[in-house]
């Protein structure tokens, strides 16, 4: 398969924090500091960290990978060209405090995704990321490296999803793909399915996420 290229590193710009919730705004389903739910301002600020979190990724010092065009001659492999134990490996996502952050008051925003300070206190002692969040950057990662294969047609969802480790500022994650399955499909002739090993790695080789991913894959038709 052909190398891939490393993703560049990016710049975040910090969204504004969020803590609690402050009367005067629509209702936005936060724990009010006088008990229960309250119209807050909270809504009004969410926006801001939306568009901040959109600003930086449109004003990333490098812009996002285009998408990954095969190497002169490369063939989309069928369903019969794929061999237990093959491996493909490439990816680089480093992770910063502030794309951790940015990502987390978004999508996870618990005090260990959001607030160094408050992260100090919690179960890790320390701001970790989302594991949201490395799921988003395995498929990425994935989607990057094996975007050439177009006889891989869907995926009917992740099995066994194991988060060995929580991720930190300054980790940078890799992925390592392995074909550990594969088996025909019984209810269309035309097709197989594949079942890969995927791992999120960090720059020491240890794993922080594994799952077993399986895929429809197109059969070659016949002659």
């Amino acid at each position: 398969m052909a190398s891939r290229s490393p993703i560049s590193t990016r710049t975040w710009t910090r969204a504004p924090a969020v803590s609690g919730c402050r009367s005067g705004g629509p209702d936005c389903g936060l724990p009010h500091p006088g008990g229960g739910h309250s119209p807050c301002a909270v809504s009004s600020v969410l926006p801001r960290a939306r568009l901040c979190f959109k600003t930086a990724m449109d004003t990333q010092t490098d812009t996002a990978p285009e998408p990954l065009k095969p190497a002169a001659g490369f063939v989309s492999p069928y369903w019969e060209d794929y061999a237990i134990g093959r491996q493909w490996t490439g990816g680089h996502e480093p992770l910063t405090e502030e794309s951790i952050i940015a990502f987390g008051r978004l999508y996870d925003p618990q005090p260990f995704h959001v607030d160094p300070e408050a992260a100090k206190d919690s179960i890790f002692g320390r701001l970790v990321g989302s594991s949201s969040q490395t799921i988003a950057l395995m498929t990425r990662m994935w989607t990057q490296m094996l975007m050439a294969h177009d006889h891989l047609l869907a995926g009917p969802g992740y099995d066994e999803i194991r988060f060995e480790r929580a991720t930190e500022p300054g980790d940078v994650l890799s992925l390592r793909v392995t074909l550990v399955d594969k088996r025909p499909q019984r209810s269309r002739a035309d097709r197989g399915m594949l079942t890969f090993l995927v791992e999120v790695l960090r720059q020491d080789g240890e794993t922080i996420l594994s799952a077993r991913a399986p895929m429809i894959c197109a059969r070659r038709p016949a002659a």
